[in-house]
C-alpha cells in the first residue's frame, strides 16, 4: 500500500466513461483531474475528494485512510464533498461553472464539472506584473459589476461561494468572466458545519473561532472587496480576525495615487465591502450594484494578446539568463540565491506608499505556499506553457534551485499564511561601485598623510638653556646671586 495520497494516472477510468488525461491540481482536501468524457464527448473536470495527510492510495488505485481517526477525517470530506454537490446541482446561473455528475468508488467521492479554457485573474496578474501595467477604470468597474451580477443570482437561490479570491475568477478568451471552484460552499441551511476554509486576507471575521458570525451574501462581498483591493493597490489585506481586533488596512479613497487613477465611488465602494464589521457592509449584492450604477451591457474583459505573453516571456528570459552570470560587485550572495527560481529575477520587497503609483504585483497567496505539484486551475494551459517556456529559453546549464515551498507539505484549507513579494527593478552595481572607489580614495590619502606627511613637518626646536647666574660667596661662605652691576673677581689662586 502507498503511504502517500497520489495522483491518478493518465488512462484510469472513472465511473465506466471518464478518462483520466492529466492531473490539474492537488488541494489539501481533494485532486483535480482533466479527463474525456466518452458518453458527452468532452473534456471534464473530474474532482477527487482526498484529503491530505489522512488517506493513501493502495496497489488498485482505492482510497484508504491511514487511521481510524482518519477515517473520521475522510467520512467527514465525503459529506462536505456531498454538500457541495448538492450546491452546484442547483445552480443554473450563467458565470457559474456547471455540475455534470457525481458517484462514489474507489473508496470516495467524485464529481465531474465543466472545463472553462481560460485564465484567472491571478494569473493575469501575473503577466500584467511583468509588463509593469495596472487595470483601467473601466476594466475594473466592468469586471466588478460582471461578479457582483453573477453573485446577486448565486445568491438568490442561497448559496454563497465562501472563496472568491483571484484565483477563483476566470477569465475566458472571449472576455467573459466565470466564477470557479465552489469547494468551499455554504447555504443558509448549512453555515459553519464541517471544515471551513479560511484564505488569509480574503477570507472576512467570521469564518475565524472566535469571530464566527451567521454567513450570508456580505461574506462573499467582503471577499470580492479583498480581490479588488489587492487588483487596485498591489496589497493583500491584514486577515480578517486581525482586523476585528484592529484595522491597520489603509484605505483606498485615502490612497493619492489611486485618486488620480480611478474615480472615488469605485474606491469608496470597495473599502465599504471590505469592513469588518457586518453592518458596515453591503447586505447585498445588488446594494453594490445599484450604488456603481447599473451596468450597460455585460462587460467583456480584454483577453491578454499574444504581444504581451511573449513581450512578459522576453522579460523573464532576460532574468533567467541574468541568474546564470557570476555575482558582480554590489550584488549579495543571498540575491543571487534568490534568483534562482525559473521565474526570472526576484526582486527586494518593498512597502507600498501611499502615493505609488499602484502595478500588479504577483499575488502567491495560494501558489508560493504550495509543493511542486501541478496547480488547480480548471481554467486551460496558456500561462502555464508560457511559465514552462521561461524555463526553456534559459541558456544551457542554468540549474534553478528547488524552490523552498517544494519541500512543505500541501497546505490544508485552514491557515494557509499569504505570501506575495512584489517586483521591482534589479539593482544597479552603479552605486556600489562608485562607493567602493571612495572608499579606497579615503584609505590612500590616510596612508599617504601618516607615510609622507608627517616626515615634512618641523621638528620641535630644542627649548633654550636659562642663562648661566654669576654668584659670589658672602661672608658666610653661601652663594647668592650676584648683584646687578657685580663683577667676579679674578684671582691667581681660583674662587673666593
Amino acid at each position: 500500500m502507498n503511504e502517500e495520497a497520489l495522483p491518478l494516472l493518465a488512462g484510469v477510468r472513472l465511473n465506466d466513461r471518464y478518462i483520466v488525461s492529466r492531473t490539474l491540481g492537488v488541494g489539501g482536501f481533494g485532486i483535480t483531474y482533466l479527463a474525456w468524457d466518452e458518453e458527452g464527448v468532452r473534456q471534464v473536470v473530474v474532482k477527487e475528494c482526498m484529503p491530505t495527510g489522512h488517506v493513501c492510495r493502495d496497489a488498485q488505485g482505492d482510497v484508504r485512510p491511514v487511521s481510524s481517526e482518519s477515517a473520521q477525517v475522510l467520512a467527514a470530506c465525503i459529506a462536505n464533498t456531498d454538500h457541495e454537490i448538492g450546491a452546484l446541482q442547483r445552480l443554473d446561473v450563467d458565470g457559474v461553472v456547471k455540475f455534470y455528475d457525481h458517484f462514489l468508488e474507489r473508496g470516495t467521492i467524485y464529481y465531474a464539472m465543466e472545463y472553462v479554457e481560460g485564465e484567472s485573474l491571478q494569473e493575469i496578474a501575473d503577466v500584467r506584473a511583468e509588463l509593469g501595467q495596472h487595470y483601467e477604470a473601466e476594466e475594473i468597474k466592468g469586471l466588478l459589476l460582471n461578479l457582483l451580477e453573477i453573485l446577486d443570482k448565486v445568491h438568490k437561490q442561497g448559496i454563497y461561494h465562501c472563496d472568491i479570491k483571484p484565483g477563483n475568477v476566470l477569465i475566458t478568451p472571449e472576455g467573459k468572466t466565470v466564477l470557479i471552484d465552489f469547494g468551499a460552499v455554504r447555504s443558509r441551511e448549512l453555515q459553519h458545519a464541517g471544515a471551513v476554509q479560511v484564505s488569509p486576507g480574503y477570507s472576512p471575521p467570521e469564518f475565524y473561532p472566535g469571530f464566527r458570525r451567521e454567513i450570508g451574501p456580505w461574506t462573499d462581498l467582503y471577499e470580492l472587496g479583498a480581490t479588488f483591493y489587492r487588483l487596485l493597490s498591489g496589497r493583500i489585506p491584514e486577515p480578517g480576525d486581525q482586523r476585528s481586533m484592529r484595522d491597520r488596512t489603509q484605505r483606498l479613497a485615502l490612497m493619492p495615487a489611486l485618486k488620480d487613477l480611478y474615480p472615488q465611488p469605485l474606491l469608496v465602494g470597495v473599502d465599504k465591502a471590505l469592513s469588518p464589521s457586518i453592518r458596515d457592509r453591503y447586505p447585498t449584492a445588488r446594494a453594490w450594484i445599484d450604488y456603481l450604477g447599473k451596468p450597460q451591457g455585460v462587460f467583456m474583459m480584454p483577453a491578454l494578446s499574444a504581444r504581451h505573453k511573449s513581450r512578459a516571456l522576453a522579460r523573464a528570459s532576460v532574468g533567467a539568463h541574468a541568474v546564470t552570470r557570476a555575482p558582480q560587485s554590489g550584488v549579495s550572495a543571498r540575491m543571487v540565491a534568490s534568483m534562482h527560481a525559473g521565474q526570472g529575477v526576484k526582486r527586494p520587497t518593498r512597502s507600498l506608499g501611499s502615493n505609488h503609483i499602484p502595478r500588479m504585483f504577483k499575488d502567491t497567496t495560494d501558489q508560493s505556499e504550495k509543493p511542486d505539484k501541478p496547480v488547480l486551475t480548471n481554467k486551460g494551459i496558456t500561462l502555464k506553457s508560457f511559465r514552462s517556456a521561461q524555463q526553456q529559453n534559459a541558456p544551457a546549464g542554468a540549474s534553478p534551485a528547488a524552490s523552498p515551498a517544494a519541500a512543505k507539505g500541501v497546505p490544508s484549507r485552514v491557515g494557509m499564511k499569504p505570501a506575495y513579494t512584489p517586483a521591482a527593478k534589479p539593482q544597479n552595481d552603479m552605486p556600489w561601485m562608485m562607493a567602493k572607489v571612495a572608499l579606497v580614495l579615503v584609505v590612500v590619502f590616510v596612508l599617504g598623510y601618516l607615510i609622507f606627511g608627517r616626515n615634512n613637518e618641523p621638528e620641535p626646536s630644542a627649548p633654550a638653556p636659562a642663562p648661566k647666574q654669576r654668584v659670589y660667596k658672602g661672608g658666610g661662605g653661601m652663594g647668592v646671586p650676584a648683584p646687578a652691576g657685580y663683577t667676579q673677581p679674578r684671582t691667581s689662586g681660583g674662587s673666593r
